[in-house]
């Protein structure tokens, strides 16, 4: 019976040591999560600063350029304004000198479509046969200006 009862009492400290091993585990886990969590906080930290110090150097770089890139800025703006005002007034020049060429080309154009349906017609009147060509002698020369009557006729 006493062998009996050292086998219980082996088997419940077997199960409490492996009790204790599973719990001694987690909290090895549990520290190594924190451990972690921590370095990931001050590799975090550690490199914000980097940054900061990297934008506080820039701006002091920057710093002394900002009275100069201001000035530069004032005169573009001023160069900006002159250039859409001679802009515009180029405009306006364009503008009037198109309407004059449109004023001038108009009347042109229908002077030169007159003389145009004139020659037209000048030109179907020396196809034409003309009643004058019917009273001219021949023996005179006159005939030469109804050239193409005379040939027909011969």
């Amino acid at each position: 019976m006493i062998s009996l009862g050292l086998v219980v009492v082996i088997m419940g400290q077997h199960k409490e040591l492996s009790i204790v091993e599973e719990e001694s585990e987690r909290a090895n886990e549990d520290f190594q999560q924190t451990f972690d969590r921590l370095s990931n906080k001050d590799l975090f930290k550690e490199s914000v600063g980097k940054l900061l110090q990297q934008g506080k150097k820039a701006v002091e770089e920057l710093e002394p350029l900002m009275p100069i890139l201001e000035a530069e800025k004032q005169k573009k703006e001023k160069e900006d304004v002159t250039c859409q005002t001679e802009k515009q007034s180029r405009r306006d020049e364009l503008a009037q000198k198109e309407k004059e060429l449109t004023d001038t080309e108009a009347p042109l154009k229908v002077e030169s479509d007159a003389w145009k349906g004139e020659i037209a017609k000048l030109q179907e009147q020396l196809k034409a046969h003309s009643p004058i060509c019917d009273f001219l002698r021949a023996d005179l020369g006159d005939l030469q200006l109804c050239a193409k009557t005379v040939a027909a006729a011969a």
